[in-house]
């Protein structure tokens, strides 16, 4: 995940990697800790030269201020793994595991059979030769950098782990003044997990909303995506288009309210088409972001593809979907967010009428609105018809919230006025 991306002291780059792990992988730690965000990867550059490293941090207590726990240390292009202990931030213990070149001689290939090692190893091994690539971790446009790896894979056999020091000690984790915010490992949760329960209510229900889209991680990450739209152009017809962005959050588990993310992801010029999952291996999405390029409000495709969803839920889970899940639209003067109001009116979107014939009637009515009593084609207009377009026909089932795109969000619903105009309900009070 090349664009959250941090700088450490010492001129590296900490990267943080999420898996997509195979059904029935075990992807938490012993006290239910989630593997994604604490699996960073560890790039620096000296003497012209990039080396990377694979950190997965197993913490044995997350709420711990400064790490304490193990980390497991794997050099992509040396084939070196290492493990080491932490207690409060220190190193107490730092070991080599397997130095891969010394496991087999590299001139001698295919296979060593029964092959016998100091400190009471013995083992079966073959061994293949492959290419690993990392992105340019400076200039994501240059060429991948590349190595040639020799993996060795035995059948073990041993009395005696013989496991020596390591000669290179790993002492780049330094959290003595707080740099790690809370410890490395623990980067994701103290900013993902949601305290507020979302309420039907729209005033109370927007304590939910500013919680979920102020958190920091959530921030830059929306920043990100709607820096993408406008710098990174996607070549149409042979020609540049500014191009949807977009992720999704999700529950790691049903019972937690810890959030992941998805990486950030290109759409299309006018769409970006979000991926559900709802299951333990891939995580159960709650909410989905994206941008729009034009700086319009949300579409009435923002909201009934969701109603869609919904009815592919188990009906046991329908009611935690429809609690927790957020329809994101960022634009560069606005942020609105979509929240299910009504579960069972949102259900029924599609039954009477067709996706187009939806479609149909929500630009229908945002051009009648905008002729006939805006009377204007400036682009407010235009913004305020489909604004009004929206809570006509969706009203009943969901809540729209809007919020300028500043630093602190400020979300509060928007809703019809005593002449039918939407406005931003301002007496939403705390």
């Amino acid at each position: 995940m090349w664009d959250q991306a941090r700088e450490g002291k010492d001129s590296s780059l900490l990267v943080p990697i999420h898996l997509t792990l195979i059904k029935d992988s075990i992807v938490r730690t012993a006290d239910g800790a989630p593997l994604n965000g604490n699996i960073w990867l560890y790039a620096k550059k000296k003497d012209d030269n990039w080396s990377f490293t694979m950190w997965t941090l197993i913490p044995t207590n997350s709420d711990k201020t400064k790490f304490t726990g193990t980390l497991l240390s794997e050099d992509y292009f040396q084939g070196i793994v290492s493990y080491s202990n932490y207690i409060n931030g220190e190193i107490i213990q730092n070991k080599e595991i397997i130095k891969k070149q010394n496991i087999a001689k590299r001139e001698k290939l295919a296979i060593t059979p029964g092959h016998k090692m100091a400190g009471g190893w013995s083992y079966d091994c073959n061994e293949r030769i492959y290419t690993i690539c990392v992105g340019n971790p400076r200039d994501p446009s240059d060429s991948d950098i590349c190595n040639i790896q020799y993996e060795t894979t035995c059948k073990w056999n041993w009395t005696n782990p013989g496991l020596g020091d390591n000669q290179e000690r790993i002492d780049w984790i330094d959290c003595s003044d707080g740099g790690c915010g809370g410890g490395l490992p623990n980067e994701e949760k103290p900013d993902s997990t949601l305290k507020e329960i979302p309420d039907k209510d729209p005033c109370k229900g927007k304590k939910a909303v500013n919680e979920r889209l102020n958190k920091e991680k959530i921030k830059v990450m929306n920043k990100t995506a709607l820096t993408n739209t406008h710098n990174q152009k996607i070549k149409v017809d042979n020609r540049d288009h500014k191009v949807e962005w977009g992720y999704e959050t999700k529950f790691a588990t049903k019972g937690s309210r810890d959030m992941i993310t998805s990486p950030i992801r290109n759409g299309q010029r006018s769409s970006f088409i979000p991926e559900k999952t709802w299951d333990s291996t891939y995580g159960y999405v709650i909410g989905v972001t994206h941008t729009h390029p034009q700086n319009s409000p949300p579409s009435a495709s923002d909201i009934f593809r969701f109603s869609q969803w919904i009815n592919q839920i188990p009906n046991g889970d329908q009611d935690l979907f429809a609690t927790y899940f957020t329809s994101t639209i960022i634009t560069n003067s606005s942020v609105y967010v979509i929240t299910i109001k009504d579960k069972d009116q949102f259900k029924k979107l599609l039954t009477n009428k067709t996706e187009q014939q939806l479609k149909d009637e929500y630009v229908n009515k945002a051009k009648n609105y905008q002729e006939e009593i805006l009377k204007s084609s400036d682009p407010w207009a235009q913004r305020e018809s489909q604004e009004y377009a929206l809570l006509k026909i969706f009203g009943a089932s969901v809540t729209i919230y809007k919020s300028k795109n500043q630093e602190n969000l400020d979300f509060k619903p928007l809703v019809f006025n005593n002449t039918n105009k939407p406005i931003v309900k301002s007496d939403c009070q705390d």
